[in-house]
């Protein structure tokens, strides 16, 4: 990695000796040096790209804090015995994860720890996480409960410590989104998440959330260079919203669906895969189109 200085020193270099050419782009010797795809940055687009980052990241730390504080409430509530509560910050928590799980390695420690299957988590990290806690919750066999909580309720603060660093491109804010669509569409419609509880949607739902609120943190950058793109992802993501509000049956705290599966239909299973596979091309597109802008910071 070169530093900001060094970069500095290297510029004033290059300046005293290149040539400068036309429209973003110089010759230094042999060699020709350009700005990339879309020249160099406008004071707008940088704007935008700064806009992007923020919004995004107070998207995850946002979530990343609701989810502490749910974990640390479920925790109360298991040492309460009062299992209503503790299943409704279960589902805060759970959902509240969904938002942030795309900046979560995949099969990391960190994930595997807090919402790792209980099948696929290996010896050295045992039963627990979210999944424990739902299997503790919804099968009536609640022994475990309290110990499980309070070690979901330490992983939280470590996990809203962590994500407070998230700075992204806006380019790396759709690869994110849409690798989170990815994990619905394989694992959840197709392999469902949550057995016990039979609330599937509720991974749904909180994901095309992040995926909403990550498109309007990139969108006015997006209207600048790939407006067809982003009309087209917005066009698809109201239609699956839509279907989603259609199969909706019941939300707690305002915005956590925990409809059960059995109030829905195989058809809007079908229906849904579908719409969310069509918006995983647009998504891919605007990552793309957005390749090269950095945070906003990088052109101070």
């Amino acid at each position: 990695m070169i530093r900001r200085g060094a970069i500095g020193a290297v510029a004033s270099v290059l300046i005293s000796s290149m040539v400068l050419g036309g429209c973003g782009s110089y010759k230094k010797a042999s060699i020709d040096y350009h700005f990339g795809l879309h020249g160099a940055p406008t004071e707008a687009q940088q704007a935008s790209s700064s806009h992007a980052t923020r919004t995004y990241r107070a998207l995850i730390v946002q979530a990343s804090q609701r989810f502490a504080s749910a974990a640390g409430k479920l925790q109360d509530a298991a040492h309460r015995g009062d299992i209503d509560e503790a299943q409704r910050q279960w589902a805060i928590a759970q959902a509240s994860y969904n938002m942030v799980r795309g900046e979560i390695a995949a099969h990391s420690t960190t994930e595997l720890t807090i919402a790792g299957r209980l099948q696929d988590q290996p010896f050295f990290i045992g039963r627990t996480g979210l999944h424990a806690i739902e299997q503790d919750l919804f099968t009536n066999d609640h022994h475990s409960l309290i110990t499980d909580a309070e070690s979901l309720a330490g992983q939280g603060t470590l996990l809203e410590i962590g994500l407070l660093r998230t700075v992204r491109t806006p380019s790396r804010i759709m690869t994110t989104a849409t690798q989170s669509l990815g994990w619905v569409i394989n694992d959840v419609i197709a392999n469902p998440q949550e057995p016990y509880a039979q609330q599937n949607l509720l991974d749904v739902s909180a994901t095309i959330s992040m995926v909403h609120q990550a498109l309007e943190a990139v969108a006015p950058l997006a209207l600048d260079i790939a407006p067809g793109h982003l009309r087209t992802a917005q066009q698809r993501l109201a239609a699956l919203e839509e279907t989603l509000r259609q199969a909706t049956t019941k939300q707690i705290d305002g915005d956590i669906n925990i409809t059960p599966n059995s109030a829905v239909p195989a058809t809007t299973w079908r229906l849904l895969a579908v719409q969310l596979t069509a918006l995983l091309s647009p998504l891919t597109q605007l990552g793309g189109d957005m390749d090269g802008f950095g945070t906003g910071r990088t052109y101070a």
